[in-house]
C-alpha cells in the first residue's frame, strides 16, 4: 500500500516514502531478519515462519544498504515529463559543469528524496581558478520571481565531491552548508517563487556561504541577479524547484519538479552529471 501510495506521489506519498521505505521499513526489517535467522539458528529445522520472516526481513531491511550505494531506488512517486517541466537559467556567470543531475543514484545522489527528486548540483569551471583569499563567483538566480525564503548564518561543513575528470567521489574536499536535521542540509539558501504556465512553482538555491545571500524575502527579482555566492570553486551549488511553499510542505517532502536547463544550442534539457554548460549570451 505505501508502495501504491509513493507512485502516486504528492505528499502522503512523500510521507509514506520517507517514513516506511527510508525509515521504519529497514529497521524492522533488519530486527525481524535477526529475531528469524536466530530462530532458525536455535530449532535447526526448516520452519515456515522463520524463512517467511527472513524473507520478509531481506525486503523490509533493503534500503539499508542505500546508505553504501547498494541496490539504490529513486523515489517513484515522480516521473520526468517534460512539458511540465521548468526551464532555468545557468546559475554562473561563467562556464561550468553539472556534478549532479540525472534520473539513477549514479548520475545524481539526490535521486532517493522526493522533494530533489530532480535536483542539480552544478560548480563554476575549475579552469576558473581563484587566487587564495578571492571571493567564490557570484551565483545567480536561475528564475524570476518573487524571493520568499533568504537564509545565510549557517556555518558550514565537509561533503563528497565528485572529481571532474573521473566524475568519482572524493571525500576530502572543504565545506558544505548543512548539517544537522533535513532542513538544515540545505544550508544557507534562497527560494524563489516563480510564476509558469502550469501554475507556481518555488526554486531553491542551496548551499551558498555564509553571509552571502545579497536579497531580502519580498523582493522581486529578475533571472541573472546575483543572490550570493558559492562556498568554493570546488563546493556544488545545489538546485531544485518543488510545487509547494517550503514554510508549507518542509524539505524533503515537496512534490518536485522536473529542472531543465538551456545550453543555448540543443534548447532546454534535462541535464545529466558531467554536462558542462555555459551562460546564455
Amino acid at each position: 500500500m505505501a508502495w501504491a501510495v509513493a507512485f502516486q506521489g504528492g505528499e502522503a506519498g512523500a510521507q509514506l516514502w520517507l517514513g516506511v521505505v527510508m525509515g521504519a521499513g529497514p529497521v524492522l526489517g533488519l530486527a525481524m531478519l535477526i529475531v528469524s535467522a536466530l530462530r532458525l539458528a536455535f530449532t535447526r529445522r526448516l520452519r515456515a515462519a522463520p524463512l517467511f520472516g527472513l524473507l520478509v526481513g531481506l525486503i523490509g531491511g533493503f534500503p539499508s544498504l542505500w546508505l553504501w550505494g547498494v541496490g539504490v531506488v529513486p523515489y517513484p512517486g515522480a516521473r520526468f515529463d517534460s512539458e511540465s517541466a521548468i526551464t532555468v537559467a545557468w546559475p554562473f556567470d561563467r562556464p561550468g559543469i553539472v556534478e549532479q543531475g540525472g534520473l539513477g543514484y549514479d548520475q545524481n545522489h539526490n535521486v532517493t528524496l522526493p522533494a530533489t527528486r530532480f535536483a542539480l548540483e552544478v560548480t563554476p569551471d575549475p579552469s576558473f581558478s581563484l587566487a587564495a583569499g578571492a571571493a567564490c563567483p557570484q551565483v545567480l538566480a536561475p528564475v524570476s520571481g518573487e524571493v520568499v525564503e533568504v537564509r545565510g548564518d549557517l556555518p558550514t561543513y565537509k561533503q563528497p565531491k565528485v572529481d571532474e575528470h573521473s566524475l568519482s567521489e572524493r571525500r576530502d574536499e572543504v565545506s558544505f552548508a548543512a548539517h544537522g536535521s533535513w532542513q538544515a542540509r540545505l544550508g544557507n539558501r534562497v527560494t524563489i517563487r516563480t510564476r509558469q504556465p502550469d501554475g507556481v512553482v518555488f526554486v531553491t538555491i542551496a548551499h551558498l556561504a555564509r553571509n552571502s545571500p545579497q536579497v531580502i524575502a519580498g523582493e522581486t527579482i529578475t533571472a541573472g541577479t546575483p543572490i550570493g555566492r558559492c562556498i568554493s570553486p570546488d563546493v556544488p551549488v545545489h538546485l531544485h524547484a518543488q510545487l509547494q511553499s517550503p514554510f508549507d510542505v518542509p524539505f524533503p517532502m515537496g512534490t518536485p519538479v522536473a529542472t531543465m536547463l538551456d545550453d543555448g544550442r540543443q534548447g532546454p534539457s534535462l541535464p545529466t552529471r558531467g554536462k558542462r554548460l555555459a551562460p546564455l549570451s
